[in-house]
Formats: C-alpha cells, sequence, structure tokens
C-alpha cells in the first residue's frame, strides 16, 4: 500500500498495538494506479486538507478501514 507518510507510520504502529490519536493528511496528491486512503483502525481520528484548485489537486476523500474505531473528522 503506498500512501502517505503519516498513514504508512500509523499502519506501521498499528502492527505493534500502538494507537494513534490523530492523524492529518494535508494536500496528498494521487499517484497513477494508487488505491484510496484508508486510515487503520489504530487510529482515533482523521482530517484530510486538500485543495481542489490549481495544477495539482489533492485527494478530496479519506476513509476509515473500520469506521467504528476511526472518526473521520473531516475532508476539508
Amino acid at each position: 500500500m503506498r500512501t502517505t507518510g503519516a498513514i504508512t507510520f500509523a499502519w506501521q504502529l498499528g502492527r505493534h498495538s500502538i494507537d494513534v490519536l490523530l492523524t492529518i493528511q494535508m494536500e496528498t496528491i494521487a499517484k497513477p494506479g494508487q488505491k484510496p486512503i484508508r486510515i487503520p483502525s489504530n487510529v482515533e481520528s482523521a482530517i484530510n486538507f486538500y485543495q481542489s484548485d490549481g495544477p495539482l489537486h489533492g485527494r478530496n476523500h479519506i476513509t476509515a478501514s473500520e469506521g467504528a474505531r476511526t472518526k473521520i473528522i473531516g475532508n476539508v
């Protein structure tokens, strides 16, 4: 899975049963063939900031791998 550094690190921490209180994604640019961003279940809350103007557009949506465990604060 290729994704942002914060999310990759959160997945790695989850393998060691370490919880993450919050991840913040800012202007994550999708690469060709890259899957949607899934936030791991060890993350309590996540928020995604992006802009839709300009030559490069950030991803406008993140999802929780387990909605009952991770709150998506927003896609702003």
